[in-house]
């Protein structure tokens, strides 16, 4: 399989993921509590905090196509069952097997929301484009993922405090959009 060809089809099998995982989580995912509401508030539109929901599972599960990325010998294959937060679109996940204090809450939900913000802007097709090319042009580094650091540069600005910023517009700007 050409390196064109292996993106190709983890595009295609991340992003028919996300959407089995979106859909089967969202009957069941609860709105943001109000604590979180405004905790985000300053950061994060209401259109955009009434889109997500959040659902506690055990823990996230590997994509059943992950046996046959390790078949391929891809490199550091992201192994979602140590990760403490997923968002599938608009739905985030947060395991229960990594134990978290409000603060540590907070910045968790905080960078799922910066996620969710990715795919309102970007749709689930594009964000898995993005999300696997950036993996594999990184030479599949998940903390060298664009999105990811732009979530990670994102949730360390909030957990510094300082002056309130927007995402949306921030993101906007990075995507070349007009916001």
């Amino acid at each position: 399989m050409s390196n064109n060809e292996l993106i190709r089809y983890l595009v295609q099998k991340g992003y028919e993921w996300i959407v089995s995982q979106r859909n089967l989580y969202i009957v069941t995912a609860q709105e943001l509590s109000e604590q979180d509401r405004t905790s985000l508030q300053p950061y994060f539109e209401p259109k955009i905090l009434g889109l997500a929901k959040r659902e506690l599972v055990d823990y996230i599960e590997n994509p059943p196509f992950y046996p046959e990325v390790m078949k391929l010998g891809i490199p550091n294959a992201i192994d979602f069952t140590q990760m403490a937060g997923i968002t599938f679109i608009d739905c985030i996940l947060i395991s229960r097997r990594i134990s978290h204090n409000q603060r540590s809450w907070t910045s968790l939900l905080f960078h799922e929301m910066v996620h969710v913000v990715q795919y309102y802007l970007l749709g689930a097709q594009r964000f898995a484009e993005l999300y696997v090319i950036g993996w594999a042009q990184n030479g599949f580094d998940y903390g060298r993922i664009p999105l990811e650091r732009q979530a990670y540069d994102l949730q360390r600005r909030f957990d510094q405090g300082g002056s309130v910023f927007s995402v949306v517009q921030l993101l906007n700007q990075q995507f070349g959009h007009v916001s």
